[in-house]
Formats: structure tokens, sequence, C-alpha cells
């Protein structure tokens, strides 16, 4: 079998003193991985960097993937109408 994704991306700590007489400190980073099926995407909905929507929306969204869009970057107006950012 292949490998996982959390084979290949994990998180990592790292502890340090900011300076000589400070408590510890640490960090936490990550690493991505990048897919082709991800940039696919992005210049479906991405036009120069700036976000579209387009015209073929609803052959791209089901019903929960538009749910988690609106819920992601929504906002409800009290006339009834959602606004997109």
């Amino acid at each position: 079998m292949g490998l996982a994704i959390h084979d290949l991306v994990g998180p990592s700590r790292e502890d340090f003193v900011a300076a000589p007489g400070n408590s510890m400190n640490y960090s936490l980073a990550f690493t991505t991985i990048c897919l082709q099926y991800f940039t696919e995407l992005y210049s479906l909905f991405y036009l120069n960097g700036i976000k579209i929507v387009p015209a073929d929306i609803y052959n791209l969204l089901t019903p929960v993937a538009l749910a988690h869009w609106i819920m992601g970057y929504g906002e409800a107006r009290n006339y009834g109408l959602i606004r997109m950012h």
C-alpha cells in the first residue's frame, strides 16, 4: 500500500527560549503537500487572483458543498439574501 497523508504531513514542535532569563516557549509547524487537483479547483474559482463564481456553478457544487461555502464565507442579510465574500 501507499503512504497515508499523515505519513507525509505532520506537525512538529520546537522548544525555544526567546531571550536569556525568559521562560520556555514553543512553536508548532506543519507542512502541506501540493496536489494538481487543488490547482485545478483554484483556477475555476479565481481569475487573476480575484475570487469569482463560475458560470457553471450548478455543475460544480453539491448542496452540501454550497452549504459549507456559505457557512465559511457567507453572510446572512436581514432581507433574505446571502452575500458571499
